[in-house]
């Protein structure tokens, strides 16, 4: 039924190759751990920390329903009534799940746009093709002898696009107060 989300390597699995074509130099490759870039930043961090507490809430849901329907079944409903409210409570369940599950593509597609973007312009600076990165989805692997690590690279731009977001970000006013 409910699937568990687990973020940080879906995250991982979706930046996967990437389309570019300019002309970059072919001797080395590009390697980025998803995993660490993932973990490391803080807006990602709280992105997946939401999920969970939406999952918990979920499991607590479903835990409420399964009590609902005990009660019922125990207060000697009818068959129909267990089935009209087992229908009644697995279409919200379905309906949460769905929304819950929508909720998580359109983050992961944010983050997804987040990682390529900076992905394009670390290899630009470097003079490397984003098309030749092995993205990777296991925690605690390293570059290869031929492969240039921008993970770093790409959390430094992160946090400090994540710094300036933080600065710029609106102050509130104060009303102001009406003639006396």
């Amino acid at each position: 039924m409910f699937k568990r989300i687990k973020l940080l390597f879906a995250m991982a699995l979706i930046v996967s190759a990437f389309v570019l074509q300019p002309a970059f130099s072919a001797d080395k490759t590009v390697f980025v751990s998803c995993t660490k870039i993932v973990t490391k930043t803080d807006s990602f961090r709280e992105k997946a920390s939401e999920f969970v507490k939406l999952e918990n809430e979920l499991k607590d849901y479903v835990a409420s329903c399964n009590k609902q329907y005990e009660s019922k079944k125990a207060a000697n409903a009818t068959q129909d009534e267990l089935k009209a409210l087992q229908e009644k409570l697995q279409a919200e369940i379905t309906a949460k799940t769905n929304a819950i599950q929508a909720r998580a593509k359109e983050t992961e597609t944010q983050m997804e746009s987040c990682i390529k973007g900076m992905l394009r312009s670390c290899c630009e600076a470097e003079g490397l093709d984003p098309a030749t990165a092995r993205i990777s989805s296991q925690e605690g692997d390293q570059a290869r002898a031929n492969e240039v690590d921008l993970t770093e690279k790409i959390l430094a731009r992160l946090n400090e696009a994540e710094m300036k977001t933080k600065l710029v970000s609106p102050v509130p006013i104060m009303p102001k107060l009406a003639p006396q």
